[in-house]
């Protein structure tokens, strides 16, 4: 079985995994701003989704942070 860890950038792109942390059967996602983080909740089930297909691992949800960057 692929893992996660060896497939989130093909899976998801390098946009979104520039700000990913996966943890468990919850992706961490880092966002520099609220408008990202809105995007990412909006596209979270589609997200999930998409990993749960290529990788048979049962993602639970997104778990969305906002830090700024300076």
């Amino acid at each position: 079985m692929t893992t996660i860890h060896e497939r989130f950038r093909e899976i998801c792109g390098d946009a979104i995994a520039d700000h990913v942390k996966v943890k468990g059967l919850i992706i961490v996602l880092e966002t520099d701003g609220p408008e990202w983080a809105n995007q990412m909740k909006f596209l979270e089930k589609r997200i999930c989704q998409t990993i749960e297909d290529a990788t048979d691992a049962p993602i639970k949800g997104l778990k969305i942070i906002v830090r700024r960057t300076k």
